[in-house]
């Protein structure tokens, strides 16, 4: 019998970025990384349900596969529509 496994190598790598750094994952995820261990999580900030979160857990989701920096501007315009759907909900 012969089964196909599929196998998926973590890579690390090292990056140099500015604090504070800004980044999203398509329109789901906005992300405020503060220092290497605050971040801020804008989650669906354009859906019914938006949510905000100052975490210091997967720090690193800010940075992987499929996001994209983004600048403060756009970081910004993110927490604000989230926090006013937050509000008036």
């Amino acid at each position: 019998m012969k089964i196909t496994i599929e196998k998926t190598e973590k890579i690390k790598s090292e990056i140099e970025i500015t604090l504070p750094y800004y980044s999203k994952y398509g329109k789901l995820f906005y992300y405020k990384v503060i220092n290497e261990l605050l971040m801020l999580k804008v989650t669906s900030p354009y859906d019914d349900q938006p949510n905000t979160e100052l975490t210091k857990y997967c720090i690193d989701s800010a940075f992987r596969d499929g996001t994209e920096p983004i600048e403060y501007s756009e970081f910004k315009e993110a927490l604000i529509t989230a926090t006013q759907k937050i509000i008036n909900s």
